[in-house]
């Protein structure tokens, strides 16, 4: 390694001197950021063989606390719902209770946000929820804390904490005077002679080192970003980054600013099974409300036997008394073990008592079909509203004429 006598000289005026001396120079004179000027002297140290490590050292000590600090903008807290309610315990089956605990757990707005996830296409497949219009990120991180909606984390996006609008405006900032006339450039280092440059001369396409004269052939390297400032004059390798919102007019600055998770939903099992039950007990609600009966959601009968007994749905009408209960299965699910409490209700219900079994378009087995006669269940089935509401009415005014 050299010794330590070469002499730096400065490209943008006539000064020469030690490391240390330019860097002094660098920092005093041309406003020079010192972490700048220290990476531009080491860079240029190392191409010359010269050991410059403690002048670096001294350098830094002297001026490492010039910069000014920085000072956080004050906003106003941003306007949030209040907090659901903290969920459910995991249930343990998919059945009647559970169903009704599910549906007790959570309010309209939770369940009105799985139905529109369900209608923009959630059901089997994530889909984006930026617009917190139409997605309440509150309800969003409830209904996934409770198990009903799965997520993925798709990006992220700046928002102004005030209005949480995404119309945000970049800008630099003068670190000394706050002025936003910032201007952004390179600085390069010669390593042939040691200088530090802005921008090299141009002359007849190529580029000259402003210091020597000598052209540059890849003898050259970028120390770094550049910023001056055209209020004070001062050079800086740091601006201060601060952002606009062009809805609220808010400024504010990066520790201030909101920067959230762009999520993608779909809707769990539990959601999936959740949202069938409520489809079919609004079917059995509607025709029975128009056939005249009384509806009552979960609800209870008091058996035989004196136990109460809980049910989807209670129908009464001029004394007839009609139990409802929805059979919904997840998967893996044994059928009978699911059917096994509901016909133990059914053999309990009182004389004036009928019993209907309501499910989707579920495949019963011939076994199963005549396990539901031999308990006398009714059962309510269809594909879609319309078929469930056909075999709803046609049950519906089956046990009127019995009864009749």
């Amino acid at each position: 390694m050299a010794k330590q006598d070469q002499r730096f000289r400065c490209a943008l005026c006539s000064f020469t001197g030690s490391a240390y001396e330019l860097g002094v120079h660098l920092v005093k004179e041309h406003k020079v950021d010192v972490k700048t000027a220290v990476l531009g002297l080491r860079e240029a140290s190392r191409k010359m063989g010269v050991d410059v490590e403690e002048d670096l050292r001294r350098l830094m000590n002297e001026f490492s606390s010039s910069r000014p600090s920085e000072k956080l903008v004050e906003v106003a807290p941003p306007r949030r719902p209040p907090s659901p309610p903290p969920p459910p315990s995991e249930p343990k089956l998919v059945g009647l209770l559970d169903i009704k605990s599910m549906c007790r757990a959570l309010n309209d707005p939770s369940i009105a946000l799985l139905k529109q996830i369900r209608s923009d296409g959630g059901s089997d497949k994530f889909i984006l929820v930026e617009d917190e219009s139409r997605y309440n990120r509150s309800l969003i991180e409830y209904l996934h804390r409770a198990g009903f909606i799965e997520w993925s984390v798709s990006g992220r996006v700046l928002r102004c904490p005030r209005c949480l609008s995404r119309k945000v405006s970049v800008f630099y900032s003068c670190p000394y005077c706050k002025s936003r006339s910032v201007n952004k450039g390179t600085l390069y280092t010669h390593q042939a002679c040691g200088a530090f440059f802005t921008e090299p001369v141009v002359k007849e396409g190529k580029t000259y080192c402003p210091n020597c004269g000598a052209e540059l052939k890849g003898d050259y390297s970028i120390v770094g970003a550049w910023f001056e400032c055209e209020s004070c004059g001062r050079g800086f390798e740091n601006p201060d980054i601060n952002f606009k919102c062009n809805d609220c007019l808010l400024d504010f600055d990066v520790q201030a600013s909101r920067y959230d998770r762009v999520l993608s939903v779909k809707l769990s099992d539990k959601a999936k099974i959740l949202l069938t039950a409520l489809d079919l007990l609004d079917v059995v609600s509607k025709v029975a409300s128009e056939k005249g009966y009384q509806v009552q959601l979960f609800s209870t009968i008091k058996g035989v036997s004196g136990v109460e007994h809980d049910f989807d749905a209670v129908l009464t009408k001029d004394g007839q008394l009609i139990a409802t209960s929805l059979l919904l299965m997840g998967g893996g699910e044994d059928i009978f073990y699911s059917l096994a409490p509901i016909l133990a209700k059914s053999y309990d219900l009182p004389e004036n008592a009928e019993m209907l079994l309501v499910t989707n378009n579920m495949k019963l087995g011939p076994e199963v079909q005549q396990l539901l006669k031999r308990y006398r269940l009714r059962l309510v089935q269809g594909s879609n509203a319309e078929e469930l509401s056909a075999s709803m009415r046609a049950n519906l005014e089956s046990l009127e004429r019995a009864g009749g």
